[in-house]
């Protein structure tokens, strides 16, 4: 039954990934294997989406090569998926989709029995296996959940192109029927256990070990999400790059300077990858100022489809375009409302707006309040809407926030001229201002009415003029410079075994400094010992690349890195005075970050010999509940009666990584 089993499996394999010819590459990337990693592609995908498998089918089109995307995401078909957006232009003829789930419902025993556990093998979770369909047809790819009374998923059952169960993640394993624990268990035909995991990102890398076959390889990590899980994939064959794609900073912070939540964790394990990539030069300095590694970080555009515009076409020049998702980051009611007042000044103006999203209705409510039907127009979404700026004199973008512009890039290239937010990031590394292109500061909408009533009656020779400068620069960000870009950057990165080593830290001292004249602030001075050792035994350490110190804020996404120094074995750091001065009342949590043999690490400081509590004004230094090292920042207004030390009831140390 097995053999049966296996033949089908093969053969249905066979019919989904038709044998394919091999390449000879250009050599324009350097030799080894190329993935893309995103969490899933929806039916109707923004612009990370966008960007990324325009890269990945740039990678296909200059080297020649065949690239894969890996994806995450439950009830994606990547065949249906992989057919549809090549017919629709959107991925190159060598580029595929596979996907996690999909694989391992049509896998044959023989490819899901090299998918190493990471648990030791529990057999009862045969016992675990819900209640299914009796007919075998009726299983087929089917999905069996339980919940707990307010319909919360405990577990979840999968079950495989052939109607077997194929695994069965349950999600409440300490106690039955309430969420907490994990284990994923992975069956084979026979319905006996071949793996389990603790955690479903686990058992994504046990997929991706097989599906990379132990071959020099290139992965490229583009979703925020998966990159905040997949910084533990180091492998000795395969060099792993992430790209942030937009700001990093959060907008309406609960204290300043916070950090993007969702790319917190992205942010704190910078470093874990070989290369973390930024879209611009001023995104790399502000990570750079806020203490990461610039060793770990490069800058590479993202591509812009040249779209072949003619800047000696003659268009209307009254006729402006913006493209844009209507969600508030966007601020469309800017370009609204300023398009409106100058159809005030300049008869005749008209703009198409495409893109959909929750603002839909608000924006049409006020292009009617503002009596502008009759020239802005809510296109809604359309593949092919970046084809306006072939005909569009001028293009519009008024977000808060960028990553770089791909909008922008497009319309240069179509010989379209930009009128934009001067935001960060991107604008301002794109755009030569007055030369092929317009910046207005951020969130003057009357500037951006001043600036489209200046293009709109410009001459045709200026516009001429512009519209070739715009697609002059375009050409900058075409595929073939950069796809070369990203050959010379993975050109230097290295391949290597990664560290199996373990640290510990532990405090050795820690003080405060009076800051020069200013008895009101302090410097705080830390000497930290860090021990490390391999297999149970101690060693020497390593030679540490990018060593500092990191702290968080506990509860909030305030996260800094500062350098430090080594002398033998003693970590030494200085946080200058005022570090702490403006915090709010709170806990500050701190770990010690260095690369080593292709690894982060960032152990939590045990209070070791430090001789604590010490104290300098409203901040205090003192161990917690479980022994490691953290600074408590005191209220501002006078003490209550309600004490401020710090105890186990109100300060766990939980919250700190590591602790």
């Amino acid at each position: 039954m097995n053999t049966l089993g296996t033949f089908f499996g093969k053969l249905l394999k066979r019919e989904e990934e038709p044998k394919q010819e091999p390449l000879t590459p250009n050599g324009v990337l350097p030799e080894g294997e190329y993935y893309t990693v995103l969490w899933g592609i929806a039916d109707s995908y923004g612009g990370m989406t966008t960007v990324s498998l325009e890269r990945t089918s740039a990678f296909a089109r200059q080297d020649n090569r065949r690239v894969t995307i890996l994806t995450f995401a439950h009830e994606q078909d990547p065949v249906e998926r992989t057919k549809r957006l090549r017919s629709q232009g959107f991925l190159d003829e060598r580029v595929r989709i596979r996907n996690v789930w999909h694989d391992m419902r049509t896998w044959p025993d023989e490819m899901l029995r090299r998918m190493t556990g990471t648990l030791h093998v529990d057999e009862s979770a045969t016992e675990d296996i819900l209640d299914a369909p009796r007919s075998k047809r009726e299983r087929r790819n089917i999905e069996a959940t339980r919940s707990d009374s307010a319909g919360k998923v405990l577990q979840r059952d999968v079950y495989s192109s052939r109607g077997k169960i194929v695994l069965t993640d349950r999600l409440d394993m300490k106690v039955r029927g309430e969420a907490g624990g994990r284990r994923l268990t992975l069956f084979g035909s026979d319905g006996g256990v071949i793996a389990q995991w603790g955690s479903a990102t686990d058992m994504y890398m046990a997929w991706m070990d097989v599906v990379l076959g132990g071959k020099r390889s290139y992965v490229n990590v583009d979703s925020a999400f998966a990159a905040n899980l997949f910084h533990r994939y180091r492998r000795k064959n395969v060099v792993v790059t992430n790209v942030m794609h937009s700001s990093h900073v959060r907008q309406n912070p609960t204290v300043e300077g916070e950090l993007v939540k969702g790319k917190l964790p992205m942010l704190k394990n910078l470093g874990a990858y070989d290369a973390m990539i930024t879209l611009t030069q001023k995104q790399r300095a502000d990570l750079i100022d806020l203490g990461f590694p610039a060793a770990s970080m490069r800058r590479i555009s993202n591509p812009t489809e040249d779209l072949a515009g003619d800047p000696e076409k003659q268009r209307d020049p009254h006729f402006g375009a913006s493209l844009a998702r209507l969600v508030p980051a966007k601020r469309v009611d800017h370009t609204i409302r300023a398009f409106a007042q100058a159809g005030r000044e300049v008869p005749g103006l008209r703009l198409d707006i495409y893109g959909e999203g929750p603002e839909s209705e608000t924006l049409a409510e006020l292009i009617h309040g503002l009596d502008a039907s009759a020239s802005i127009q809510l296109k809604g979404h359309d593949q092919k809407a970046k084809q306006v700026y072939l005909d569009a004199s001028f293009s519009l973008v008024s977000s808060l926030y960028e990553g770089q512009g791909l909008v922008t890039m497009e319309s240069m290239s179509a010989g379209c001229i930009p009128i934009v937010y001067d935001v960060d990031y991107g604008p301002a590394e794109i755009i030569t201002h007055g030369v092929d292109g317009f910046l207005v500061p951020s969130g003057d909408v009357e500037e951006l009415a001043e600036t489209i009533v200046k293009v709109a009656t410009m001459s045709p020779q200026e516009l001429t003029v512009m519209r070739r400068a715009a697609r002059e620069r375009a050409k900058d960000f075409f595929e073939p410079n950069i796809v070369r870009e990203w050959g010379r950057v993975l050109g230097e990165l290295e391949f290597g075994e990664v560290s199996g080593a373990s640290f510990t830290a532990r405090a050795l001292s820690a003080r405060f400094v009076e800051a020069g004249s200013d008895a009101a602030e302090a410097d705080l001075e830390l000497k930290v010992k860090l021990e490390a050792t391999e297999k149970g035994e101690s060693i020497e350490l390593p030679e540490l690349q990018d060593l500092s110190l990191s702290w968080t804020l506990r509860g909030t996404s305030l996260y800094r890195r500062v350098p430090a120094r080594l002398k033998d074995d003693t970590v030494i750091v200085t946080i200058p005075g005022g570090t702490f001065a403006d915090l709010p009342k709170g806990y500050v949590d701190f770990n010690v970050v260095f690369r080593t043999g292709r690894r982060l690490y960032q152990p939590r400081i045990a209070v070791g010999e430090a001789e604590l509590p010490v104290q300098f004004g409203r901040m205090r230094v003192y161990s917690t509940a479980h022994g490691n090292l953290s600074l408590q920042t005191q209220a501002v207004e006078p003490k209550s009666s309600e004490s401020a030390e710090p105890t186990e009831a109100t300060d766990s140390g939980a919250s700190a990584p590591g602790a």
